[in-house]
């Protein structure tokens, strides 16, 4: 009875260890580290805060759907968002080419997402300040300098420069 006792306890024991080692090696995933894999980033790099690492100061990085990177998938939360807001803003550019008349208060509304746009993509890739504010001011002009259809494919355009951007980052 003694030695079935042992044999199951250490059985058990071993048991125990193995699971426990197993878990002990393979961090879980964090925003961080959305894979879990060895090393802070899980393979990820942050993008660089270096002026000259692909914010607009390097040819051809504010680029359009031309590009041939407009199939490109987005990865995370943020790609998934990314990804909502270009097809609601195809749609409105589509519904605008089929006849849809947009008005002033809608050129304020696409603004408005602009800014909201710029915002997220700051706080997720935290580009330098300059750069940053470089490329605000590229797309979003003054209120009067597009009507509210350009407004519409304005929006678009960055949208899909910005997913151009974070894909040859790296993203």
């Amino acid at each position: 009875m003694r030695i079935a006792i042992t044999v199951g306890a250490v059985g058990l024991a071993c048991g125990s260890a193995a699971a426990w080692a197993q878990s002990v090696s393979t961090p879980a995933p964090t925003p961080q580290n959305p894979v879990g894999s060895a090393g802070p980033l899980g393979g990820y790099h942050a993008p660089s805060n270096d002026p000259g690492a692909g914010l607009a100061e390097s040819p051809g990085s504010f680029v359009g759907a031309t590009s041939g990177k407009a199939n490109s998938l987005l990865k995370g939360e943020y790609g998934m968002d990314l990804s909502r807001r270009i097809a609601e803003a195809q749609r409105l550019v589509d519904a605008a080419g089929k006849g849809r008349v947009l008005t002033e208060s809608d050129s304020r509304r696409i603004r408005n997402l602009m800014r909201e746009d710029f915002i997220a993509w700051r706080k997720q890739f935290d580009p330098v300040r300059s750069a940053y504010e470089k490329q605000r001011d590229r797309w979003i002009v003054d209120e009067k300098a597009l009507s509210p259809g350009g407004w519409a494919r304005q929006r678009l355009d960055w949208l899909e420069a910005q997913r151009d951007w974070i894909v040859s980052n790296g993203g």
